[in-house]
Protein backbone atom coordinates (compact mmCIF):
# COMPACT_ATOMS: atom_id res chain seq x y z
CA UNK A 1 0.00 0.00 0.00
CA UNK A 2 1.23 3.63 -0.35
CA UNK A 3 2.59 5.90 2.22
CA UNK A 4 -0.53 8.04 3.31
CA UNK A 5 0.05 11.62 3.42
CA UNK A 6 -0.54 12.41 6.98
CA UNK A 7 -0.02 13.43 10.43
CA UNK A 8 2.98 11.28 11.86
CA UNK A 9 0.73 10.43 14.98
CA UNK A 10 -1.95 9.36 12.74
CA UNK A 11 0.23 7.58 10.25
CA UNK A 12 1.36 5.28 13.46
CA UNK A 13 -1.68 4.13 14.50
CA UNK A 14 -2.62 2.37 10.73
CA UNK A 15 -0.47 -1.06 10.99
CA UNK A 16 -1.85 -1.27 14.77
CA UNK A 17 -5.34 -0.69 13.63
CA UNK A 18 -4.75 -2.95 10.26
CA UNK A 19 -3.21 -5.68 12.89
CA UNK A 20 -6.12 -5.04 15.41
CA UNK A 21 -9.06 -5.61 12.89
CA UNK A 22 -7.34 -9.13 11.62
CA UNK A 23 -6.89 -10.20 14.86
CA UNK A 24 -10.17 -9.54 16.23
CA UNK A 25 -11.95 -10.87 13.35
CA UNK A 26 -10.04 -14.20 13.68
CA UNK A 27 -10.83 -14.37 17.83
CA UNK A 28 -14.18 -13.26 17.52
CA UNK A 29 -15.80 -14.25 14.30
CA UNK A 30 -13.37 -17.39 12.99
CA UNK A 31 -13.89 -15.24 9.88
CA UNK A 32 -11.03 -14.27 7.52
CA UNK A 33 -10.69 -10.12 6.90
CA UNK A 34 -8.54 -8.38 4.06
CA UNK A 35 -7.78 -4.94 4.12
CA UNK A 36 -9.01 -4.07 0.43
CA UNK A 37 -8.08 -0.23 0.84
CA UNK A 38 -6.19 2.70 2.09
CA UNK A 39 -6.16 6.02 1.90
CA UNK A 40 -6.80 9.47 3.30
CA UNK A 41 -10.13 11.46 3.50
CA UNK A 42 -11.77 14.27 4.28
CA UNK A 43 -14.98 12.79 3.25
CA UNK A 44 -17.62 11.74 5.83
CA UNK A 45 -18.18 8.15 3.37
CA UNK A 46 -19.34 6.04 6.16
CA UNK A 47 -21.78 3.37 5.81
CA UNK A 48 -25.08 3.02 7.39
CA UNK A 49 -24.52 2.51 11.20
CA UNK A 50 -20.87 4.34 12.91
CA UNK A 51 -19.53 3.87 16.17
CA UNK A 52 -17.26 6.65 17.31
CA UNK A 53 -14.92 6.49 19.80
CA UNK A 54 -12.84 9.63 20.99
CA UNK A 55 -9.51 9.61 21.86
CA UNK A 56 -7.33 11.56 24.81
CA UNK A 57 -4.01 11.20 27.02
CA UNK A 58 -1.45 11.44 24.85
CA UNK A 59 -3.26 11.85 21.86
CA UNK A 60 -6.20 13.98 20.88
CA UNK A 61 -8.74 12.69 17.85
CA UNK A 62 -11.30 10.47 16.36
CA UNK A 63 -11.87 6.38 15.74
CA UNK A 64 -14.62 5.51 13.50
CA UNK A 65 -15.91 1.67 12.81
CA UNK A 66 -18.62 2.19 10.16
CA UNK A 67 -20.56 -0.81 8.57
CA UNK A 68 -23.58 -1.71 6.24
CA UNK A 69 -26.80 -2.75 7.70
CA UNK A 70 -26.03 -6.37 6.21
CA UNK A 71 -22.42 -6.70 8.02
CA UNK A 72 -23.82 -5.65 11.43
CA UNK A 73 -26.78 -8.40 10.68
CA UNK A 74 -24.12 -11.06 10.33
CA UNK A 75 -21.93 -9.96 12.76
CA UNK A 76 -24.72 -10.10 15.52
CA UNK A 77 -25.46 -13.96 14.19
CA UNK A 78 -21.76 -14.82 14.44
CA UNK A 79 -21.09 -13.68 18.03
CA UNK A 80 -24.47 -13.97 19.47
CA UNK A 81 -26.35 -16.44 16.97
CA UNK A 82 -29.33 -14.34 16.45
CA UNK A 83 -30.90 -13.18 13.41
CA UNK A 84 -31.65 -9.22 12.75
CA UNK A 85 -33.00 -8.08 10.00
CA UNK A 86 -33.17 -4.25 11.14
CA UNK A 87 -30.53 -2.17 13.05
CA UNK A 88 -31.50 -2.14 16.97
CA UNK A 89 -29.80 -1.46 19.88
CA UNK A 90 -28.24 -5.06 20.02
CA UNK A 91 -26.65 -3.78 16.79
CA UNK A 92 -25.17 -0.85 17.59
CA UNK A 93 -24.23 -2.12 20.75
CA UNK A 94 -22.46 -5.08 18.82
CA UNK A 95 -20.75 -2.33 16.81
CA UNK A 96 -19.91 -0.54 19.54
CA UNK A 97 -18.51 -3.25 21.46
CA UNK A 98 -16.13 -4.02 18.07
CA UNK A 99 -15.12 -0.21 17.89
CA UNK A 100 -13.74 -0.37 21.19
CA UNK A 101 -11.78 -4.11 21.56
CA UNK A 102 -10.28 -2.63 18.49
CA UNK A 103 -9.14 0.67 19.52
CA UNK A 104 -7.87 -0.55 22.40
CA UNK A 105 -6.16 -3.47 20.92
CA UNK A 106 -4.70 -0.81 18.40
CA UNK A 107 -3.69 1.84 21.38
CA UNK A 108 -2.01 -1.41 23.37
CA UNK A 109 0.63 -1.13 20.42
CA UNK A 110 1.69 2.13 21.26
CA UNK A 111 3.15 0.90 24.36
CA UNK A 112 5.24 4.40 25.15
CA UNK A 113 2.09 6.05 24.84
CA UNK A 114 -0.68 7.12 26.93
CA UNK A 115 -4.18 7.19 25.13
CA UNK A 116 -7.35 7.12 26.75
CA UNK A 117 -10.67 5.72 25.28
CA UNK A 118 -13.72 7.26 25.56
CA UNK A 119 -16.98 5.30 25.30
CA UNK A 120 -18.12 4.38 22.17
CA UNK A 121 -21.41 6.20 20.48
CA UNK A 122 -23.30 4.55 17.32
CA UNK A 123 -24.75 6.64 15.19
CA UNK A 124 -27.15 6.33 12.17
CA UNK A 125 -27.03 7.75 9.01
CA UNK A 126 -24.74 8.11 5.90
CA UNK A 127 -22.25 11.29 5.71
CA UNK A 128 -22.54 11.81 9.29
CA UNK A 129 -20.31 14.25 10.10
CA UNK A 130 -16.92 12.84 12.53
CA UNK A 131 -15.11 15.55 14.49
CA UNK A 132 -11.43 15.14 13.97
CA UNK A 133 -8.81 17.74 15.43
CA UNK A 134 -8.25 20.35 12.36
CA UNK A 135 -4.59 19.83 11.50
CA UNK A 136 -5.07 16.33 11.01
CA UNK A 137 -6.36 14.08 7.21
CA UNK A 138 -7.96 11.10 8.62
CA UNK A 139 -6.95 7.64 7.42
CA UNK A 140 -9.77 5.18 6.05
CA UNK A 141 -9.22 1.68 5.72
CA UNK A 142 -11.60 -0.70 4.03
CA UNK A 143 -11.94 -4.41 4.91
CA UNK A 144 -13.66 -7.38 3.73
CA UNK A 145 -14.79 -10.55 4.99
CA UNK A 146 -17.51 -13.59 4.59
CA UNK A 147 -19.36 -11.26 6.73
CA UNK A 148 -19.59 -8.36 4.51
CA UNK A 149 -17.58 -4.60 4.36
CA UNK A 150 -16.19 -2.93 7.48
CA UNK A 151 -14.26 0.72 7.21
CA UNK A 152 -12.10 1.95 9.78
CA UNK A 153 -11.87 5.96 9.64
CA UNK A 154 -9.33 7.79 12.24
CA UNK A 155 -7.64 10.90 12.95
CA UNK A 156 -5.40 12.05 16.06
CA UNK A 157 -2.72 13.88 16.98
CA UNK A 158 -0.05 13.67 19.92
CA UNK A 159 -0.49 16.64 21.95
CA UNK A 160 2.68 19.55 23.37
CA UNK A 161 2.48 19.83 27.16
CA UNK A 162 0.69 22.96 27.39
CA UNK A 163 -2.61 21.43 25.55
CA UNK A 164 -5.26 20.88 28.06
CA UNK A 165 -7.28 17.82 27.92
Amino acid sequence: MPLIETDSATRAFIDPVIEAVVVMFDRMFESGVRQTAISSTQSDCLFETTSIVGLAGDYSGSFCISAPNETLFAIVKRALDLERTEVDRLCRDSLNELANVIAGYAKDRLIEDDIKLGLPTAVQGRGVAINYPQTVEPVRIDFESDMGRLMVVFGLVRRTKGDSQ
